[in-house]
């Protein structure tokens, strides 16, 4: 048994390459199985196309791709017209609801971003994730021909290229308590998580338990506490010792204390409002202490060397 602070792991922001951001998203769903020693410099592609045929498509999540559209000049209606025109019916014509979008009126153009699985919804299952860029552009360009406008540009942001800081989407890794983790998956509006899987991994060696957050100096709780967890891991050993139980069965004899690993990637908006939150005052004091140094990291990086896109993920 070993008893641990937790702690967190800043990722970084999604990058704007498909490549990149399927090996992401096979470190991430690893993370779950504790398989990243089987990433290779290629194996992102079978991996990728595996969750794709198994519809395994929530780690598909932890990724972005960003859109750029600018319509042509036209001398029946001014740009900033046409932009809102294309905004609302963009709005109303596409299905996903965690597809993004900003209008940039000095650029004249607008931006729609959003995660991988996101724009699947919009353009089938069926398309091959190393081309989903080139797919996403030609649906765009068959509904802006179906609308009749013109275009001047329908493009993928590219790295170093410039986008709405709206539409950024960043990662973070936590190592924290089952508690900690069953309440930060509440957050369901367009958050992805990858978390360790208690069913599958089997925990070897010294099982490491969360430090309770301000009980360090309390002698009668910390004798009772370490006590539970040196309990819980005798009787799980013991359960898989005698080879009749699975790690999903011998699981259930853990407390929350055990620790979990789990990655959270969404935008800044989303961020934004964990952070309010989760670094409440009246927030469990555990979640407190998780979550208020991202809270920090995050104002630092913002306001400290300009913006979180020049960041890179992993």
């Amino acid at each position: 048994m070993e008893i641990i602070n937790q702690y967190h792991e800043y990722l970084g922001v999604c990058p704007m390459d498909v490549k990149q951001n399927l090996k992401n998203i096979e470190l991430f769903a690893r993370e779950c199985y504790q398989s990243q020693d089987r990433v290779t410099p290629d194996s992102y592609n079978t991996f990728c196309a595996m969750l794709q045929k198994r519809k395994h498509t929530a780690m598909l999540e932890h990724s972005n791709i960003v859109m750029r559209l600018a319509p042509a000049p036209s001398r029946m209606m001014p740009r900033k017209e046409v932009l809102h025109d294309m905004f609302v019916r963009c709005i109303s014509t596409l299905n996903s609801k965690f597809l993004r979008f900003v209008i940039v009126p000095e650029m004249d153009c607008m931006y729609i971003g959003g995660n991988i699985r996101a724009w699947m919804e919009e353009i089938g299952y069926d398309r091959d994730l190393i081309d989903i860029g080139e797919a996403i552009r030609d649906s765009l360009r068959y509904r802006c021909i179906s609308a009749q406008w013109v275009m001047q540009d329908i493009s993928m942001v590219r790295p170093a290229e410039f986008y709405p800081e709206e539409l950024t989407r960043i990662s973070v890794r936590f190592i924290t308590n089952r508690a900690m983790t069953h309440e930060l998956i509440r957050h369901r509006m367009d958050v992805a998580f990858a978390q360790l899987s208690q069913r599958f991994v089997r925990h070897t060696g010294d099982i490491k338990f969360i430090q309770p957050v301000g009980m360090e100096d309390n002698v009668e709780f910390m004798d009772i506490f370490k006590k539970s967890c040196a309990y819980a891991e005798l009787q799980y050993q013991a359960l898989l010792a005698t080879k009749r139980y699975t790690p999903q069965q011998a699981r259930n004899v853990l407390t929350n204390a055990v620790s979990s690993r789990i990655v959270m990637t969404t935008d800044l908006e989303e961020w934004e409002h964990i952070f309010k939150l989760r670094c409440a005052p009246d927030a469990d004091p555990q979640m407190q202490d998780l979550m208020c140094p991202v809270r920090d990291l995050f104002i630092k990086r913002r306001n400290v060397g300009g913006t979180h896109v020049q960041e890179t993920c992993i």
